[in-house]
Protein backbone atom coordinates (compact mmCIF):
# COMPACT_ATOMS: atom_id res chain seq x y z
CA UNK A 1 0.00 0.00 0.00
CA UNK A 2 1.48 3.39 -0.89
CA UNK A 3 1.09 6.11 1.29
CA UNK A 4 0.66 10.01 -0.11
CA UNK A 5 4.27 11.89 0.72
CA UNK A 6 2.90 13.78 4.05
CA UNK A 7 1.36 10.44 5.42
CA UNK A 8 5.16 9.14 4.66
CA UNK A 9 6.65 12.17 6.80
CA UNK A 10 4.27 12.05 9.75
CA UNK A 11 5.03 7.87 9.97
CA UNK A 12 9.34 8.66 9.89
CA UNK A 13 8.61 12.06 12.46
CA UNK A 14 6.78 9.82 14.63
CA UNK A 15 9.24 6.85 14.08
CA UNK A 16 12.23 9.19 15.35
CA UNK A 17 10.32 10.53 18.43
CA UNK A 18 9.66 6.77 19.53
CA UNK A 19 13.03 6.39 18.85
CA UNK A 20 14.29 9.27 20.79
CA UNK A 21 12.05 8.48 23.56
CA UNK A 22 13.42 5.00 23.94
CA UNK A 23 17.25 5.85 23.81
CA UNK A 24 17.10 8.75 26.10
CA UNK A 25 14.05 8.54 28.23
CA UNK A 26 13.87 7.28 31.85
CA UNK A 27 10.68 5.38 32.96
CA UNK A 28 9.77 6.52 36.71
CA UNK A 29 10.43 2.49 37.02
CA UNK A 30 13.70 2.63 35.06
CA UNK A 31 14.74 5.34 37.63
CA UNK A 32 13.65 3.26 40.68
CA UNK A 33 15.70 0.11 39.43
CA UNK A 34 19.06 2.51 39.07
CA UNK A 35 18.90 4.12 42.45
CA UNK A 36 18.22 0.47 43.71
CA UNK A 37 21.12 -1.24 41.78
CA UNK A 38 23.50 1.89 42.76
CA UNK A 39 22.13 0.97 46.51
CA UNK A 40 23.24 -2.63 45.97
CA UNK A 41 26.34 -1.54 45.07
CA UNK A 42 27.78 1.10 47.26
CA UNK A 43 25.95 -1.68 50.08
CA UNK A 44 28.58 -4.43 48.75
CA UNK A 45 31.20 -1.90 48.82
CA UNK A 46 29.92 -0.80 52.56
CA UNK A 47 30.14 -4.49 53.53
CA UNK A 48 33.92 -4.78 52.54
CA UNK A 49 34.66 -1.43 54.32
CA UNK A 50 32.73 -2.57 57.68
CA UNK A 51 34.82 -5.58 57.99
CA UNK A 52 37.96 -3.35 57.43
CA UNK A 53 36.86 -1.13 59.81
CA UNK A 54 36.77 -3.78 62.34
CA UNK A 55 39.63 -5.37 61.76
CA UNK A 56 41.52 -2.30 62.03
CA UNK A 57 39.57 -1.31 65.24
CA UNK A 58 40.11 -4.90 66.13
CA UNK A 59 44.43 -4.47 66.05
CA UNK A 60 44.39 -0.56 67.51
CA UNK A 61 44.22 1.21 64.11
CA UNK A 62 42.09 3.28 65.31
CA UNK A 63 42.77 6.33 62.72
CA UNK A 64 42.34 3.64 59.96
CA UNK A 65 39.11 2.54 61.60
CA UNK A 66 38.06 6.49 62.03
CA UNK A 67 38.00 6.81 58.46
CA UNK A 68 36.12 3.60 57.50
CA UNK A 69 33.48 4.56 59.85
CA UNK A 70 33.16 8.36 58.66
CA UNK A 71 32.60 7.14 54.95
CA UNK A 72 30.18 4.62 55.95
CA UNK A 73 27.71 7.06 58.06
CA UNK A 74 28.54 9.91 55.07
CA UNK A 75 27.01 6.96 53.15
CA UNK A 76 24.41 5.82 54.98
CA UNK A 77 23.49 8.39 58.02
CA UNK A 78 20.99 6.33 58.98
CA UNK A 79 22.32 3.08 59.57
CA UNK A 80 22.75 1.88 63.30
CA UNK A 81 25.52 -0.88 62.22
CA UNK A 82 27.66 1.86 61.06
CA UNK A 83 26.88 4.56 63.50
CA UNK A 84 27.93 1.68 66.39
CA UNK A 85 31.15 0.94 64.34
CA UNK A 86 32.51 4.96 64.51
CA UNK A 87 30.73 5.00 67.85
CA UNK A 88 32.98 2.20 69.15
CA UNK A 89 36.35 3.29 67.59
CA UNK A 90 35.60 6.73 68.73
CA UNK A 91 35.05 5.28 72.30
CA UNK A 92 38.37 2.95 71.98
CA UNK A 93 40.09 6.88 71.25
CA UNK A 94 39.03 8.13 74.44
CA UNK A 95 36.98 10.34 72.42
CA UNK A 96 33.85 10.08 74.78
CA UNK A 97 31.39 12.85 73.70
CA UNK A 98 31.63 12.10 69.73
CA UNK A 99 31.22 8.72 70.43
CA UNK A 100 28.20 9.21 72.45
CA UNK A 101 26.80 11.24 69.74
CA UNK A 102 27.05 8.36 67.76
CA UNK A 103 25.39 5.86 70.33
CA UNK A 104 22.38 8.42 70.72
CA UNK A 105 21.89 8.42 67.31
CA UNK A 106 21.03 5.15 66.86
CA UNK A 107 18.47 5.46 70.22
CA UNK A 108 16.55 8.28 68.59
CA UNK A 109 16.32 6.48 65.09
CA UNK A 110 14.85 3.82 66.77
CA UNK A 111 12.70 5.34 69.21
CA UNK A 112 11.32 7.32 65.72
CA UNK A 113 10.65 3.70 63.99
CA UNK A 114 8.98 2.33 67.10
CA UNK A 115 6.37 5.60 66.64
CA UNK A 116 6.18 5.43 62.72
CA UNK A 117 3.19 3.45 61.87
CA UNK A 118 4.64 2.12 58.63
CA UNK A 119 6.30 -1.78 59.25
CA UNK A 120 9.13 -0.92 56.22
CA UNK A 121 10.59 1.71 58.78
CA UNK A 122 10.61 -0.77 61.15
CA UNK A 123 14.44 -2.09 62.44
CA UNK A 124 15.12 -5.62 61.31
CA UNK A 125 16.96 -8.03 63.55
CA UNK A 126 20.23 -6.57 62.57
CA UNK A 127 19.27 -3.20 63.60
CA UNK A 128 18.06 -4.50 66.32
CA UNK A 129 20.59 -6.18 67.31
CA UNK A 130 22.92 -3.14 66.28
CA UNK A 131 20.31 -1.13 68.81
CA UNK A 132 21.14 -3.12 71.71
CA UNK A 133 25.31 -2.50 71.17
CA UNK A 134 24.81 1.19 70.67
CA UNK A 135 23.28 1.03 74.01
CA UNK A 136 25.18 -1.24 75.62
CA UNK A 137 28.27 1.23 74.73
CA UNK A 138 26.76 4.19 75.71
CA UNK A 139 26.35 2.89 79.12
CA UNK A 140 29.80 2.22 78.76
CA UNK A 141 30.83 5.81 78.65
CA UNK A 142 27.96 7.28 80.71
CA UNK A 143 29.47 4.91 83.40
CA UNK A 144 33.27 6.55 82.34
CA UNK A 145 31.53 10.08 83.30
CA UNK A 146 30.56 8.67 86.30
CA UNK A 147 26.62 9.32 85.57
CA UNK A 148 25.55 5.57 86.65
CA UNK A 149 21.51 6.28 86.42
CA UNK A 150 21.99 7.02 82.69
CA UNK A 151 24.51 3.93 82.43
CA UNK A 152 21.77 1.76 84.12
CA UNK A 153 19.00 2.87 81.34
CA UNK A 154 21.12 2.42 78.42
CA UNK A 155 22.21 -0.92 79.75
CA UNK A 156 18.43 -1.56 80.63
CA UNK A 157 17.32 -0.64 77.07
CA UNK A 158 20.55 -2.90 75.68
CA UNK A 159 18.78 -6.07 77.68
CA UNK A 160 15.39 -5.43 76.84
CA UNK A 161 16.82 -5.36 72.67
CA UNK A 162 18.61 -8.20 73.50
CA UNK A 163 17.72 -10.33 76.21
CA UNK A 164 20.03 -13.24 75.29
CA UNK A 165 22.83 -11.23 75.55
CA UNK A 166 24.10 -11.96 79.10
CA UNK A 167 27.12 -9.31 78.82
CA UNK A 168 24.00 -6.77 78.28
CA UNK A 169 22.45 -8.36 81.61
CA UNK A 170 25.62 -8.09 83.41
CA UNK A 171 26.05 -4.78 83.12
CA UNK A 172 22.72 -3.88 83.88
CA UNK A 173 22.83 -5.86 86.99
CA UNK A 174 26.42 -4.24 88.01
CA UNK A 175 24.59 -1.19 87.15
CA UNK A 176 21.82 -1.10 89.80
CA UNK A 177 24.52 -2.30 92.48
CA UNK A 178 26.21 0.47 91.67
CA UNK A 179 23.37 2.93 92.49
CA UNK A 180 22.48 0.43 95.49
CA UNK A 181 19.18 -1.14 94.29
CA UNK A 182 20.25 -4.53 95.57
CA UNK A 183 16.74 -6.40 95.42
CA UNK A 184 16.51 -5.00 91.60
CA UNK A 185 20.35 -6.27 91.24
CA UNK A 186 19.19 -9.48 93.22
CA UNK A 187 16.28 -10.49 91.09
CA UNK A 188 17.69 -9.75 87.87
CA UNK A 189 20.47 -12.27 88.99
CA UNK A 190 17.71 -14.58 90.03
CA UNK A 191 16.04 -14.58 86.67
CA UNK A 192 19.57 -14.46 84.91
CA UNK A 193 20.40 -17.72 86.46
CA UNK A 194 17.70 -19.53 84.96
CA UNK A 195 18.91 -18.55 81.22
CA UNK A 196 22.75 -18.99 82.44
CA UNK A 197 22.67 -21.37 85.39
CA UNK A 198 26.62 -22.55 84.25
CA UNK A 199 27.87 -18.92 83.32
CA UNK A 200 31.25 -17.93 85.69
CA UNK A 201 29.56 -14.03 85.20
CA UNK A 202 26.25 -14.72 86.89
CA UNK A 203 27.71 -16.76 89.87
CA UNK A 204 30.45 -14.13 89.75
CA UNK A 205 27.61 -11.58 90.46
CA UNK A 206 26.09 -13.83 93.01
CA UNK A 207 28.63 -13.83 94.98
CA UNK A 208 29.40 -9.83 94.63
CA UNK A 209 25.65 -9.10 95.95
CA UNK A 210 26.57 -11.58 98.72
CA UNK A 211 29.13 -9.97 99.97
CA UNK A 212 27.67 -6.51 99.69
CA UNK A 213 24.84 -8.35 101.96
CA UNK A 214 27.47 -9.75 104.55
CA UNK A 215 26.48 -13.09 103.59
CA UNK A 216 30.23 -13.72 103.56
CA UNK A 217 29.78 -17.99 103.45
CA UNK A 218 27.50 -17.88 100.88
CA UNK A 219 29.92 -14.94 99.03
CA UNK A 220 32.41 -17.59 99.29
CA UNK A 221 30.37 -20.32 98.07
CA UNK A 222 29.82 -19.06 94.90
CA UNK A 223 33.03 -17.62 94.12
CA UNK A 224 34.24 -21.24 94.74
CA UNK A 225 31.83 -22.16 91.69
CA UNK A 226 33.28 -19.26 89.88
CA UNK A 227 37.13 -20.64 90.38
CA UNK A 228 35.64 -24.06 89.45
CA UNK A 229 34.63 -22.77 86.07
CA UNK A 230 37.48 -20.42 85.94
CA UNK A 231 40.30 -21.57 87.57
CA UNK A 232 42.83 -19.73 85.91
CA UNK A 233 41.46 -16.25 87.09
CA UNK A 234 44.30 -14.85 89.36
CA UNK A 235 41.55 -11.39 90.42
CA UNK A 236 38.62 -14.28 91.33
CA UNK A 237 41.18 -16.29 93.47
CA UNK A 238 41.96 -13.42 95.16
CA UNK A 239 38.24 -12.79 95.86
CA UNK A 240 37.60 -15.88 96.97
CA UNK A 241 41.00 -15.62 99.78
CA UNK A 242 39.08 -12.34 100.72
CA UNK A 243 35.75 -13.59 101.35
CA UNK A 244 37.22 -16.83 103.52
CA UNK A 245 39.06 -13.90 105.60
CA UNK A 246 35.54 -12.41 106.25
CA UNK A 247 34.25 -15.42 107.37
CA UNK A 248 37.03 -16.25 109.58
CA UNK A 249 38.82 -19.11 107.94
CA UNK A 250 41.88 -17.79 109.14
CA UNK A 251 43.96 -21.68 108.04
CA UNK A 252 42.25 -21.60 104.46
CA UNK A 253 43.42 -18.17 103.86
CA UNK A 254 46.88 -19.13 105.06
CA UNK A 255 47.25 -22.50 103.04
CA UNK A 256 45.51 -20.55 99.98
CA UNK A 257 48.76 -17.90 100.46
CA UNK A 258 51.04 -21.12 99.31
CA UNK A 259 50.11 -21.56 96.39
CA UNK A 260 49.21 -20.25 93.27
CA UNK A 261 48.66 -17.60 92.09
CA UNK A 262 49.73 -16.01 95.48
CA UNK A 263 53.19 -17.82 95.84
CA UNK A 264 54.66 -15.48 93.14
CA UNK A 265 53.55 -12.21 94.98
CA UNK A 266 53.59 -13.36 98.69
CA UNK A 267 55.60 -10.09 99.17
CA UNK A 268 52.90 -7.95 98.00
CA UNK A 269 52.14 -5.49 100.73
CA UNK A 270 48.74 -6.15 101.02
CA UNK A 271 49.04 -9.86 100.95
CA UNK A 272 51.89 -9.54 103.61
CA UNK A 273 49.60 -8.08 105.91
CA UNK A 274 46.66 -10.69 105.24
CA UNK A 275 49.33 -13.00 106.12
CA UNK A 276 50.11 -11.31 109.54
CA UNK A 277 46.72 -11.19 110.27
CA UNK A 278 45.90 -14.78 109.75
CA UNK A 279 48.92 -15.64 111.93
CA UNK A 280 47.62 -13.52 114.77
CA UNK A 281 44.18 -15.00 114.86
CA UNK A 282 45.34 -17.74 114.69
CA UNK A 283 47.18 -17.19 117.78
CA UNK A 284 50.58 -17.03 116.24
CA UNK A 285 51.35 -13.42 116.98
CA UNK A 286 55.20 -14.17 117.01
CA UNK A 287 55.28 -15.12 113.63
CA UNK A 288 52.73 -12.30 113.03
CA UNK A 289 55.29 -10.15 113.77
CA UNK A 290 58.30 -11.47 112.32
CA UNK A 291 56.65 -11.84 108.78
CA UNK A 292 55.98 -7.66 109.02
CA UNK A 293 59.33 -6.86 110.67
CA UNK A 294 60.87 -8.98 107.26
CA UNK A 295 58.86 -6.86 104.64
CA UNK A 296 59.03 -2.77 106.22
CA UNK A 297 56.55 -0.79 105.38
CA UNK A 298 56.49 1.19 102.17
CA UNK A 299 54.53 4.50 101.62
CA UNK A 300 51.26 6.30 101.99
CA UNK A 301 48.26 4.06 102.58
CA UNK A 302 50.16 1.07 102.89
CA UNK A 303 52.14 2.34 105.59
CA UNK A 304 49.79 3.27 107.50
CA UNK A 305 47.91 0.14 107.16
CA UNK A 306 50.98 -1.61 108.24
CA UNK A 307 51.54 0.27 111.60
CA UNK A 308 48.29 -0.44 112.71
CA UNK A 309 48.72 -4.31 111.97
CA UNK A 310 52.01 -3.66 113.80
CA UNK A 311 50.51 -2.34 116.38
CA UNK A 312 48.22 -4.79 117.27
CA UNK A 313 50.21 -7.67 116.87
CA UNK A 314 52.63 -6.35 119.31
CA UNK A 315 49.73 -5.04 121.67
CA UNK A 316 48.86 -9.04 121.61
CA UNK A 317 51.86 -10.51 122.34
CA UNK A 318 53.04 -7.29 124.53
CA UNK A 319 55.49 -6.02 122.35
CA UNK A 320 55.68 -2.54 124.12
CA UNK A 321 58.63 -1.70 122.24
CA UNK A 322 56.97 -2.03 118.94
CA UNK A 323 53.62 -1.29 120.28
CA UNK A 324 55.46 2.30 121.21
CA UNK A 325 56.98 2.35 117.67
CA UNK A 326 53.68 1.80 115.77
CA UNK A 327 51.92 4.77 117.90
CA UNK A 328 54.54 7.20 117.29
CA UNK A 329 54.75 6.73 113.19
CA UNK A 330 50.78 6.80 113.28
CA UNK A 331 50.60 10.10 114.65
CA UNK A 332 53.67 11.02 112.64
CA UNK A 333 51.73 10.30 109.48
CA UNK A 334 49.20 11.78 110.53
CA UNK A 335 48.58 13.67 114.12
CA UNK A 336 44.60 12.93 113.93
CA UNK A 337 45.54 9.28 113.80
CA UNK A 338 42.94 7.32 116.24
CA UNK A 339 45.06 3.97 116.14
CA UNK A 340 47.79 6.05 117.26
CA UNK A 341 46.99 7.41 120.24
CA UNK A 342 45.03 4.47 121.16
CA UNK A 343 48.30 2.31 120.94
CA UNK A 344 50.05 5.54 122.56
CA UNK A 345 47.89 4.74 125.13
CA UNK A 346 48.16 1.28 125.91
CA UNK A 347 52.23 1.86 125.93
CA UNK A 348 51.50 4.06 128.54
CA UNK A 349 49.24 2.32 130.70
CA UNK A 350 51.87 -0.86 130.63
CA UNK A 351 54.53 1.67 131.73
CA UNK A 352 52.89 2.39 134.56
CA UNK A 353 52.41 6.20 133.29
CA UNK A 354 48.80 6.61 133.47
CA UNK A 355 48.10 10.29 133.33
CA UNK A 356 50.07 10.18 130.07
CA UNK A 357 47.59 6.96 128.92
CA UNK A 358 44.47 8.71 130.19
CA UNK A 359 45.47 11.76 127.50
CA UNK A 360 45.77 9.40 125.13
CA UNK A 361 43.20 7.25 125.22
CA UNK A 362 41.11 10.21 124.99
CA UNK A 363 42.68 11.88 122.19
CA UNK A 364 41.75 8.54 120.38
CA UNK A 365 38.30 8.56 121.22
CA UNK A 366 37.60 12.03 119.92
CA UNK A 367 39.50 11.35 116.43
CA UNK A 368 37.45 7.68 116.73
CA UNK A 369 34.10 6.87 114.80
CA UNK A 370 31.51 4.84 117.18
CA UNK A 371 32.47 1.91 114.97
CA UNK A 372 36.30 2.48 114.44
CA UNK A 373 38.76 0.98 115.62
CA UNK A 374 39.99 2.41 118.37
CA UNK A 375 36.55 2.95 119.97
CA UNK A 376 36.51 -0.80 119.53
CA UNK A 377 39.44 -1.38 121.50
CA UNK A 378 39.83 1.36 124.25
CA UNK A 379 39.72 0.19 127.60
CA UNK A 380 36.57 -0.94 129.40
CA UNK A 381 37.60 0.84 132.70
CA UNK A 382 39.18 3.61 130.74
CA UNK A 383 37.03 6.95 132.12
CA UNK A 384 37.51 9.97 129.49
Amino acid sequence: MKYPPHRLMLVSVLGVLVALSSCNGITASGRQARVEANERFDRMNARFMVDQGKQSLASGQYTTALQMGNKLVEMFPKDREFRTLRGRTLLAMNRLESALADFNACAEATKADEKSESKVSKPNDAESAACSLCAYFAGTVYERLGDYEKARESFAAALEGDPSTLQFATAHAESLLALGRMQEARDLVAAMSNRFSYSSAVQHLRAEIAAMSDEHSGAAERLQRVVALVPHEAGIQEELLHAEFRQGRWGVCLEMLEHEPFIEVANRPDLVRLRARCLLMSNDGVAARDLLLAFPETSGHDSEQYWIILGLVAWHIGDETRLAQAASMLIGLDPSSAEGHLFQGQAAQRGGNQSRAVESFSMARQFSSEEGLAARLLPKNFIP
